[in-house]
């Protein structure tokens, strides 16, 4: 009987960027200190106005919120508050926590790294004072890493204000989204931290346990029956607090990792190299997990104890929930299976798996149709501008705009009909100008599949003011959609560039590759048709 199950990963569209974040430079900012670690909900950078400045916030969950900090202060740019004058550079909030610093004040200070001046001055936040942050092993260490000097911290312990502050922008946000350049800087530092005979891959497991915490969101309580049957069967069990952070990075660069999910994974973004079984307790994985995994070379299976095989207990002081194992046993035996499948397919990648029958292909020469959505109900499908949110209307204004379906064969490129072709915001879906879905007719209603969860394009009724959805595994015959004929002859801008472009693909296979980037119109094509062309290839 299987013991473990793979959990869900969440859908990180739109939350990967390229590049770095956006750099502010902000005058007579009000620094409010932060007294009482996450407790405390004044701390903050305010404008010279009161008000927080968001981008440098914490923010967590998914939709995101502000974590723990006040929009507003009641302090305000008195002429008797003390003032720095020099530019200073904001570097981020510094808490005792190891996760927390490697996800809250790393995003920030990657921009020093990437531009290291040992003699400028980095403001931070933080309930501890720079000689208690030096003489946590840890911490000194990741900052030399860094190439951070105590003489160069600023940690105010009452408010102030920044004459000029220069802002990096966050390049990782919990749960939120990240850079591409978090990745690498984050990489950098792993790579001075790690001599080259600290850097030889292994092919023994390493379990990482958690007997050390004396506090924590989760614990297994017979995490010791699980360790003994995993040294039965040859893991190294390892504490990563017992570790330095060298030491620690040097597990992920070499072995194979088993372990509950946890602060100690975030040591996975130091690497270039991840191979692991994370073991979740329940079927949710914070997104900031797989959000680290998708800017290096990782993989990570996130699994958890199918729910007969645990049993929720009460939590031990200063945890928030506790479960045991029924069979720890089993538990180690489906961890090994499952990560010896993971690097068997790293060897030995399954070939894409491709059903021709349940694949459009475009003919040469085929006819583009040109169609407006509506739901099942009748209610058009629209756009409304402003929020770029799809859903069913009753009525309409001038935000609101038709979504059109431009019909290939079996295929439906879904845009709105604007000059400009704004993003498309539906629910469990990418944000594009253009979203391509398989259409399956029935009578003269038509289903929308998405091409590669093959879950259903929904349309909630316009009375209820919910956002169409592509997460539905069901057809109802409610939430079909019904397509009207219509000319757009008239239409200018990217819309009428997308329709040539679509045109001579069809005709011809070939278009201005630049043109139909720039639209969205190949990322349409590609999500559609990819498996096909990359089997053809082969």
């Amino acid at each position: 009987m299987m013991t473990l199950v793979d959990c869900p990963i969440p859908a990180l569209q739109g939350s990967v960027f390229p590049g770095q974040p956006e750099i502010q430079i902000r005058r007579n900012v009000i620094y409010v200190p932060r007294a009482d670690g996450g407790r405390d909900t004044a701390f903050g950078l305010f404008s010279e106005t009161g008000r927080q400045i968001l981008d440098h916030a914490l923010f967590s969950n998914y939709p995101q919120t502000v974590k723990s900090q006040g929009l507003t202060t009641s302090l305000t740019t008195s002429s008797h508050r003390l003032r720095l004058k020099e530019r200073i550079i904001y570097g981020g909030v510094i808490g005792n926590h190891y996760g927390h610093f490697i996800t809250e004040c790393l995003g920030v200070l990657v921009y020093c790294l990437q531009n290291p001046d040992p003699e400028r001055h980095i403001l931070f936040h933080s309930d501890m004072t720079v000689g208690e942050i030096f003489a946590t092993p840890w911490m000194a260490e990741l900052f030399s890493y860094c190439g951070i000097k105590a003489e160069q911290i600023l940690i105010p312990h009452l408010p102030v204000i920044v004459e000029e502050l220069l802002l990096p922008g966050q390049a990782f946000s919990e749960d939120g989204f990240i850079y591409e350049t978090y990745g690498k800087i984050c990489r950098q530092i792993g790579e001075r931290a790690l001599p080259q005979e600290m850097r030889e891959r292994k092919v023994q497991p390493v379990y990482l346990s958690r007997a050390a915490l004396k506090t924590g969101s989760r614990q297994l309580v017979n995490e010791d029956a699980l360790i003994k049957a995993l040294e039965q069967r040859g893991v190294k069990i390892v504490v990563p607090e017992q570790l330095s952070v060298r030491e620690q990075i040097s597990l992920f660069a070499c072995h194979p990792i088993i372990g509950l999910m946890g602060s100690a994974w975030h040591t996975a973004i130091f690497t270039d190299y991840v191979r692991g079984v994370a073991l979740c307790f329940d079927d949710h994985v914070y997104r900031s997990f797989p959000l680290m995994d998708a800017v290096h070379d990782a993989r990570v299976a996130y699994v958890q104890v199918k729910p007969s095989g645990q049993t929720h207990v009460p939590s031990p002081h200063g945890f928030h929930e506790a479960c045991m194992f029924e069979k720890p046993e089993d538990v180690a035996n489906a961890l090994l299976v499952r990560l010896a499948q993971l690097m068997r397919e790293e060897k030995h990648p399954p070939a894409p798996r491709v059903s021709r029958a349940m694949l459009p292909t475009p003919s040469l020469g085929e006819r583009i149709g040109i169609f407006k959505l509506y739901s099942g109900l009748g209610e058009p499908v629209m756009l409304h501008t402003a929020s770029e949110i799809v859903s069913c209307c009753g009525s309409t204004n001038r935000w609101h705009v038709p979504i059109l379906a431009l019909i290939v064969g079996d295929v439906a490129f879904l845009c709105a009909e604007d000059d400009c072709l704004p993003c498309l915001d539906i629910v469990h879906d990418e944000r594009e100008p253009l979203l391509s879905y398989r259409i399956l007719r029935e009578g003269e209603r038509v289903s929308l599949q998405h091409p590669k969860t093959g879950l259903w394009l929904k349309a909630p009724p316009a009375h209820m003011g919910l956002p169409l959805h592509s997460d539905g595994t069901e057809r109802l015959d409610w939430e079909q959609f019904t397509l009207q004929p219509h000319n757009v002859t008239w239409a200018r801008g990217r819309l009428q560039q997308v329709l040539t472009l679509l045109g001579h693909k069809c005709r011809s296979g070939t278009w201005d590759e630049q043109s139909a980037h720039q639209t969205g119109l190949a990322a349409a094509w590609h999500r559609m048709f990819h498996e096909v062309e990359e089997t053809s290839r082969d």
